[in-house]
């Protein structure tokens, strides 16, 4: 066994079924081989699209025959974490990051990582068109919908602010300040203002799964079921850690976690500064499938419907007219804490949010205001904040 005085908690079977994950396929319940690897160049610990990354760009620095042996461990199916639960956005959000990022290390650093999510999304879809894969990708243009009139306030602000200093990020960026006219393109009720700027959306769980069976042509291996309990604290005398499973000890010359919010099971370092929340999300769709579900907007496609500080629900317009949504934070944050917070349990819902999207379209959107619909997914999610 690996050198570890305890073993972790590993993510809780049986979790909440995602929309993303309704088709599965053939890599749900994988193991390329029956018995584990017991020794590895690399081990990458998530199947989620972290890791799924990592494996694929292993797979693509040489030849097959000669790229260094590695196996991606899983604790449950495969992509059965964020990534197969998130809500779909691919969304470089220039406001937010400057807002996050400006007080702390100033406008210049902030506008570097606002330009960085631009370039990683075009980055993503760059290696969609690449590979060919079939993600529903779909370019997108997105909208920061604010309700709360202070909200509305701070973003123009921000946005004049980026404006004199000459930050090219702002020229993504197109500002409705006029209440009516931001109702009017966005569909949101009672919008007060708003900000578009390009985005995409995507389905998250095919974008992981695709790249996963590209790095396994290239010989990387998948063990699904397969959690890795801990991690020696120290590597071997031979240079490798140990990974503890409950099917075998493995070996690897280099460990990465892949872990999001689960991280500090496994590295307690990084309990406090790693933070698992659980969130929710829900899939809607009009109960009237005969007819074309209504548009929420000509033009927006995807948004985040900000209600209040830090209270805010985002959105994607799958092709085929159905709603993915997720956040009722309006809702979660006014009950109990412990429901949500520093939480790794997605086999639950979160009471306080168990009927939140029962309407939501018909109370958020003009164009629903008349059309029946259901909420036939509704899961939660565990994320690494």
């Amino acid at each position: 066994m690996a050198s570890c005085t305890t073993v972790g908690v590993t993510p809780v079977a049986g979790p909440t079924f995602s929309y993303w994950r309704k088709d599965g396929g053939h890599l749900e319940n994988f193991r390329s081989t029956s018995d584990l690897p017991r020794v590895q160049d690399i081990v990458i610990i998530g199947s989620g699209l972290t890791g799924a990354a990592c494996a694929y760009y292993i797979s693509q620095t040489a030849g097959s025959s000669s790229i260094p042996t590695t196996t991606v461990l899983e604790a449950r199916e495969v992509c059965s974490g964020a990534t197969g639960r998130n809500g779909g956005h691919l969304r470089p959000e220039a406001l937010a990051s400057f807002s996050k990022f400006s007080e702390t290390l100033g406008l210049d650093s902030a506008n570097e990582i606002a330009l960085f999510e631009v370039a990683n999304a075009e980055a993503v879809k760059e290696l969609v068109q690449t590979e060919g894969i079939d993600c529903d990708y779909t370019q997108v243009e997105s909208a920061n919908v604010y309700l709360d009139g202070s909200l509305a306030s701070a973003a123009k602000s921000q946005i004049g602010e980026l404006a004199r200093s000459g930050y090219d990020i702002v020229g993504k960026i197109q500002f409705h300040e006029n209440p009516h006219e931001a109702e009017d393109v966005t569909g949101v009720l009672g919008a007060k203002a708003a900000a578009t700027f390009p985005a995409a959306s995507i389905w998250p769980y095919k974008l992981a799964v695709h790249l996963l069976k590209i790095a396994m042509s290239k010989g990387v291996q998948l063990q699904t079921h397969t959690p890795a309990q801990c991690i020696s604290s120290t590597p071997n005398d031979n240079g490798y850690w140990v990974i503890s499973t409950p099917r075998g000890d493995m070996m690897a010359k280099t460990v990465i976690f892949a872990t999001n919010g689960y991280t500090p099971n496994l590295l307690p370092e990084y309990a406090g500064t790693i933070i698992p929340v659980r969130g929710i999300c829900s899939h809607i769709q009009a109960v009237n499938t005969s007819n074309p579900a209504p548009v929420i907007s000509e033009t927006i496609k995807t948004m985040g419907i900000k209600h209040s500080p830090g209270c805010q629900d985002y959105l994607i317009t799958r092709p085929d007219g159905s709603i993915v949504v997720g956040g009722a934070w309006k809702a979660v944050r006014p009950g109990p804490r412990d429901d949500w917070y520093n939480v790794i349990d997605d086999s639950q819902l979160i009471p306080a949010a168990v009927n939140y999207y029962d309407g939501f379209m018909q109370r958020t959107f003009a164009t629903w205001e008349n059309e029946p619909s259901e909420v036939d997914y509704l899961w939660t999610g565990i994320m690494g904040v």
